[in-house]
């Protein structure tokens, strides 16, 4: 009880309670172009580059470091963002990778007095899992750095893993990429190999990748043509075609078609109107969640979406209802009923 009154304190204090960071970001003004966003944590792109975040628990391993914490805003001029252990990163449009963090990352070369720094040059793609972290620059070479098994790469002096590279993910403990000659190729060791069978993945990577996800039950890959999936059982099944991006976390998966639908396969928040206190969850097998979407985001915990309006909507499991809007207060939002979004 006394920890769920000091968490409360932290929320509305907009100094934050130790490195529990919050603002109040006037997003229902922003034409947004991503949202990201957790159990624990949310950020909002503004279609000029512009970051944004109500806050992140740095009890529950997020931190976010502020620019300016008075109008909610991380960071400018960003093109490409995600999270990471303890902090964040984000690839600007000089093709700069910049970190922030609580804590030193002598592999990364970062310092936590630094705030935002820029670590490395030349980047298009950045991707961070546990203890290390995957970076595509514009010639077309794979890295990795930081700690993966029992090596060590520090950012100044990383593994090249590929070259001519066209998509990639980790795990953590593995890695897998493809490159514009239709290779499927692989680092570390998988924690199921059965559905990384390079004989079985090899027929889709035939067409042009474009991207690549690699999570704990299923590997995801989207090519020019088709939305491919290979779960624990070893099959290779074609989810869909015309889809213009796709997310993923452990137990779900959702694609963006070309006509702004969002379908659903996996894990998902099912809660209604009159479901708001207690997570319910349903199992979907492709249903259309959303329309007019131009963006979409999954966590373990959340359904995210920015709509052709420009405006987000978000769908939740607990977690902190105010960082996901101010159309509701409630506790979990399902996709049986209205999203929460930013309004006036």
């Amino acid at each position: 009880m006394k920890r769920l009154l000091l968490a409360f304190l932290c929320v509305i204090s907009l100094s934050g309670c130790g490195t529990f960071h919050t603002a109040k970001p006037d997003l229902h003004n922003v034409e947004l172009a991503q949202v990201w966003t957790t159990m624990s944590s949310a950020y909002y792109l503004g279609c000029d580059g512009t970051l944004y975040s109500p806050g992140a628990d740095s009890d529950a391993t997020s931190y976010v470091l502020y620019q300016n914490q008075k109008k909610g805003i991380v960071a400018n001029d960003v093109r490409f963002f995600g999270e990471m252990a303890g902090g964040g990163f984000y690839i600007n449009t000089q093709n700069e990778l910049l970190l922030w963090n609580k804590s030193d990352i002598p592999l990364y070369g970062y310092e936590k007095k630094d705030g935002h720094a820029v670590v490395c040059t030349d980047v298009i793609f950045a991707e961070c899992s546990g203890r290390c972290m995957l970076f595509l620059k514009e010639n077309g070479e794979l890295y990795l750095a930081g700690e993966f098994g029992d090596e060590e790469y520090t950012i100044k002096e990383p593994k090249l893993l590929g070259n001519g590279v066209t998509a990639a993910d980790t795990d953590g403990t593995f890695v897998i990429w493809t490159n514009a000659d239709g290779e499927l190729l692989s680092y570390g060791t998988a924690k199921h190999p059965i559905w990384f069978d390079q004989q079985i993945l090899k027929q889709v990577c035939a067409e042009n990748v474009r991207e690549l996800h690699l999570e704990r039950h299923y590997v995801a890959i989207l090519t020019d043509k088709s939305l491919w999936c290979c779960g624990e059982d070893g099959k290779l099944q074609r989810l869909g075609e015309e889809i213009k991006t796709v997310s993923c976390a452990r137990r779900t998966l959702a694609a963006l078609e070309s006509d702004g639908s969002v379908r659903v396969w996996g894990r998902c928040i099912g809660n209604g109107a009159t479901q708001t206190d207690t997570a319910e969850y349903v199992i979907l097998n492709g249903e259309i969640v959303a329309e007019n979407a131009t963006s979409v985001m999954v966590s373990d915990s959340t359904l995210n979406y920015v709509g052709n309006n420009g405006i987000s909507y978000v769908f939740y499991a607990d977690g902190w209802p105010e960082f996901y809007g101010n159309a509701t207060k409630d506790r979990c939002v399902g996709i049986g009923r209205e999203p929460n979004s930013w309004i006036k």
